[in-house]
């Protein structure tokens, strides 16, 4: 965007009109006031891997409205806007503290919750169906990162996860441990065998650090419309090689866990997405008999923006309350709630 500025002689030059960048939100709650309010649906959404719930207020806001439903729009958590915090994150932050964040909000009404996940919040959406489904009362997953497309992306992600958490430690053991061997054999004196470990305990610390330091560019900000002006929505610009490397391991658990979904499911893909493995999506999906597909063949990856994604999240929505009551008690056996002492096998009081 250009606008014309004058400059001392009284002529114009163009000068670049800065976008409006968005402060950083954490969660963003729409509350329902119709009556009675046990026929108040809710919802809960959570936005993509860098991102915040800016990203998803548009179609959060026309469900609240829509249905009517209280909607909690939420970032995938250690996305507060903390940018170190953010480099030091790790994937099982994301379901495991997500699952607390949906578990308080299940506790407000202890009613069948409508979970809808964009990108790496459909993967989280989908480990939180799996381990409580009766509390779930459908999912709807929008470009579900179940695995990236570019291959390159796959194989450095491998690389690094391997190297950090499986490299490293082994090096570390198998120098001690020919380190320990030499001092048995008597091949290297006590001081000699503590020189070479705090030598390779440092060059391995050393090599830990530069890796955890590494990081790559995520690109620009996404814009959004706001009362008919472009703005920049809250996105982290790096991530850590090592962190988004362990969605690797993720994805991995996430394509198990999509195959064996027991609540309603619909998946969203748009047919251009250059981020997501679109081809492997629709094959996971056709592989669940309890699941709906859609792909928008002209649209990108932020499939969020799209027109027509609201009236399909409006019917999944509406279809996943239908079922819900039926599904309630079929489901409650297997429904786990963590930290239960009980639900673990532990006595209880322990």
């Amino acid at each position: 965007m250009f606008v014309q500025a004058p400059e001392n002689g009284g002529r114009f030059i163009e000068m670049e009109e800065r976008v409006r960048e968005l402060d950083w939100v954490t969660e963003i709650r729409l509350d329902a006031e119709a009556a009675p309010p046990e026929k108040v649906q809710r919802v809960m959404m959570f936005a993509g891997f860098a991102s915040s719930p800016e990203v998803l207020r548009d179609l959060g806001t026309a469900m609240h409205e829509r249905l009517p439903a209280t909607v909690l729009m939420h970032g995938l958590p250690r996305h507060s806007g903390d940018e170190r915090q953010f480099l030091r994150s790790r994937s099982w932050h994301y379901w495991r503290e997500a699952e607390k964040l949906f578990l308080d909000f299940w506790k407000e009404e202890e009613r069948p919750v409508a979970l809808v996940g964009y990108s790496t919040g459909a993967n989280v959406v989908l480990t939180i169906a799996a381990r409580h489904p009766s509390k779930v009362a459908g999912i709807v997953l929008l470009s579900p990162y179940l695995r990236a497309r570019s291959r390159t992306t796959r194989a450095a992600s491998y690389g690094v996860a391997g190297l950090y958490y499986l490299g490293l430690p082994m090096a570390t053991a198998c120098g001690f441990g020919l380190i320990l061997s030499r001092y048995l054999r008597g091949s290297c004196s006590g001081r000699r065998a503590l020189t070479l470990a705090a030598g390779s305990l440092l060059g391995i610390g050393t090599a830990a650090r530069a890796l955890q330091g590494a990081t790559l560019s995520l690109g620009e900000a996404p814009t959004l419309l706001r009362d008919g002006e472009e703005v920049k929505a809250p996105h982290f610009e790096r991530v850590s090689l090592v962190g988004g490397s362990t969605l690797v391991p993720f994805q991995l658990l996430t394509r198990w866990i999509a195959r064996k979904t027991t609540v309603p499911v619909t998946y969203v893909f748009g047919g251009k997405d250059s981020v997501v493995d679109v081809e492997n999506g629709v094959m996971i999906a056709r592989q669940n008999p309890r699941a709906d597909l859609v792909v928008l063949s002209s649209a990108q990856h932020r499939v969020v923006v799209e027109p027509r994604v609201g009236d399909i999240v409006y019917e999944s929505i509406l279809k996943g309350f239908h079922e819900a009551a039926a599904r309630q008690k079929e489901f409650a056996e297997v429904d786990v709630a963590p930290l239960d002492p009980q639900a673990a096998g532990a006595p209880a009081g322990s």
